[in-house]
């Protein structure tokens, strides 16, 4: 991920602007046009983009759109990105700040996924067992409080196990191949998967299969998915192709997505955190002092 990379989200008033029919990334007109007033008085080029790109209705109805559920999507294209250099994102959040059909302006750190930061030391290159030996004495988080969750109370009662519950994981790195993975499992949605094992070990920690062999999940019977995302969104001149079928796609589009393929009493994982106040919001390679997603008030969507 850049150095200190940052985003303008302009929220526009739903009351004075409506958004155009016919194209996914076209930006609302008179918004477009206070942008390049602004760019034009600046002497820099900027772009408007949606945060949330509109995709075609026959590949998002996934689930039964309710009314609350359709004014909220509706909601989601008053939100916009403004793609400009950084040095530039403040001063043109404050000018767009004063423009009365503006409901907000704000710049935020881009979320970034949780990633190990140092080289393991010596692997053991011992010989495998010939058969996959039982880790369940070692998930001393299953056990009661205060060690654990006490998973094994939940697995007494209706419903302990999970089933009838949804989970989609936002971050990358799963091998729904996986031999503890085998029950349950719902791979990847739409975009493709990519690096480190991660998402597999997330996965088993809540989905394992419940054998004589490997681990046990949480919730063994939850039907659980992957969205992969990327750290970036798309740039200045990217077509709706990229936009919407790049390998991963930005963290807001993402968590739209996922959305659209949940109902109540569903779960959203989201694997993602942000530069903290302990280090002043600001970047690090290390990623020391950074906060869930939810935990900032620059939040994606504050």
């Amino acid at each position: 991920m850049p150095k200190n990379r940052r985003e303008l989200i302009v929220i526009s008033d739903p009351g004075a602007l409506n958004p155009p029919e016919s194209s996914l990334i076209q930006p609302l007109p008179t918004v477009h046009t206070l942008l390049s007033e602004l760019s034009a008085e600046m002497g820099e080029s900027f772009q408007l983009l949606p945060l949330f790109a509109r995709e075609p209705e026959a590949e998002v109805e996934t689930v039964e759109m309710t009314a609350e559920m359709a004014e909220a999507r509706a909601g989601l294209q008053t939100f916009y990105r403004v793609d400009a250099p950084d040095i530039k994102l403040d001063q043109i959040a404050e000018k767009l700040r004063q423009d009365s059909r503006i409901q907000d302006a704000y710049v935020r750190p881009e979320p970034e996924i949780p990633r190990p930061v140092a080289l393991e030391a010596e692997k053991d290159v011992s010989p495998l067992p010939a058969a996959t030996l039982n880790f369940g004495e070692r998930q001393g988080y299953l056990n009661a409080a205060p060690a654990g969750i006490d998973a094994y109370y939940a697995w007494t009662q209706p419903g302990g196990y999970g089933n009838r519950v949804r989970i989609i994981d936002l971050e990358s790195g799963w091998n729904f191949e996986h031999e503890d993975l085998q029950v349950n499992e719902q791979g990847v949605i739409g975009t493709a998967n990519d690096y480190n094992d991660h998402g597999t070990a997330v996965l088993g920690v809540m989905g394992g299969d419940h054998e004589a062999k490997g681990v046990k999940g949480i919730c063994p019977e939850a039907h659980i998915a992957g969205i992969a995302w990327n750290e970036s969104c798309a740039s200045a001149g990217d077509s709706p192709d990229v936009l919407l079928d790049s390998i991963r796609i930005c963290a807001p589009e993402a968590i739209r997505k996922a959305a659209d393929q949940l109902q109540t009493g569903d779960i959203l994982l989201l694997e993602m955190h942000v530069p903290g106040p302990h280090y002043n919001y600001v970047w690090r390679p290390d990623q020391q002092g950074y906060i869930a997603i939810n935990g900032t008030p620059i939040c994606w969507l504050r």
